[in-house]
């Protein structure tokens, strides 16, 4: 401990807020599951419903959003610089060859 006119180093007061910061979480943590030990036997006794407690809202939970799976790419073979990764409209290049004939397979960009 340092004297009290004595100034701190920025690490000092990082390290006293670093434990700070963990005292308050423990209290936090003791709190709750104090907290929890008084009212689940009231839950028990008085048969709550999740309703009731208001912890239902009676729709289903929301779906997780989930990142879209990279789709196919497609290479124009007249023009490889030509790509489409299969989103929004096909381009003409692509409406074009299909109506000569090939299929999005032959158009598929050959992986390296």
């Amino acid at each position: 401990m340092l004297p009290p006119d004595t100034p701190r180093t920025n690490e000092q007061i990082e390290v006293e807020i670093a434990k700070l910061q963990a005292e308050l979480r423990e209290r936090k943590q003791k709190e709750r599951k104090d907290a929890l030990v008084m009212i689940k036997p009231l839950i028990v006794q008085y048969q709550f419903t999740l309703k009731e407690l208001g912890l239902d809202s009676g729709e289903a939970p929301a779906a997780m959003k989930t990142k879209a799976t990279p789709g196919m790419t497609y290479q124009n073979p007249k023009n490889p610089d030509q790509i489409w990764k299969g989103h929004g409209r096909q381009p003409k290049w692509i409406k074009d060859e299909l109506s000569a004939g090939k299929t999005m397979k032959d158009l598929e960009a050959k992986q390296s």
